[in-house]
C-alpha cells in the first residue's frame, strides 16, 4: 500500500474522530445509570451481543430494504433517545430492517452492548455495527449525530432527518417508506 493511501486513510479516521467529538459533544451529558423498565419495544430473538456485526457483514442487511439506518455514538444521551423512539416507531412496522452505527472509531462491542445496557436499549430491533473506518458515514453523507436514514427495496434514501426526532414522526416516515 502506497504512503498516500496509507495518509488518506488516516486523514479520513482523523476526519470521522473529530466528527465523533464535535457531535458527542454537542449531544449533552454522558449517561452513566440504568433505568431498567418493562422496555416498550419488540423483544429481538438474539441477545445483544450477537447482534453487533462487523461492517462488511452488515453491508448485505442493507441492501435489502426496507431499512432504516440511525447514526449515534456510546455516550450520547439524545442518540440513545432516538434509538428509543425508533423502537416504538417499528412495533408498528416489524418488517421494515432497523440498523444503529455507532460512529466513534475506538468503540468495541463490548462498549456499544454496555452503552445499549445502561439506556434500557438492548431490546430494540436493531443489528448493531461500529463504523471505525467511516465508511458508512461517507456512503450516506452523514456529518452529524442523531441522524436517520431511510432506505426503501430499491436502494433508494427515501427519508434522512438529522437531529432528533419522534416517534409519530419516525412512524409516519415508515408508513411512506413500506409503500415504495
Amino acid at each position: 500500500m502506497s504512503a498516500q493511501i496509507r495518509t488518506a486513510r488516516t486523514v479520513r479516521r482523523a476526519v470521522v474522530f473529530v466528527l465523533a467529538a464535535l457531535s458527542l459533544a454537542a449531544c449533552g451529558p454522558v449517561a452513566t445509570s440504568s433505568s431498567h423498565g418493562s422496555g416498550s419495544g419488540p423483544s429481538p430473538s438474539a441477545p445483544i451481543a450477537s447482534r453487533i456485526l462487523p461492517v462488511s457483514a452488515l453491508l448485505p442487511q442493507l441492501a435489502h430494504g426496507p431499512t432504516v439506518v440511525i447514526f449515534m455514538a456510546t455516550g450520547c444521551v439524545s442518540c440513545a433517545a432516538d434509538v428509543g423512539q425508533l423502537r416504538q416507531a417499528l412495533a408498528s412496522y416489524p418488517g421494515v430492517q432497523a440498523v444503529g452505527i455507532d460512529i466513534v472509531p475506538q468503540d468495541t462491542p463490548t462498549i456499544l452492548a454496555s452503552f445499549l445496557d445502561n439506556q434500557d436499549l438492548t431490546d430494540a430491533p436493531l443489528l448493531w455495527t461500529i463504523d471505525g473506518s467511516g465508511s458508512l458515514v461517507a456512503r450516506y453523507q452523514m456529518g452529524m449525530l442523531d441522524a436517520t436514514v431511510g432506505i426503501d427495496r430499491h436502494g433508494v434514501i427515501s427519508f434522512r432527518n438529522t437531529g432528533p426526532v419522534d416517534a409519530a414522526t419516525l412512524t409516519a416516515q415508515l408508513a411512506d417508506l413500506v409503500k415504495r
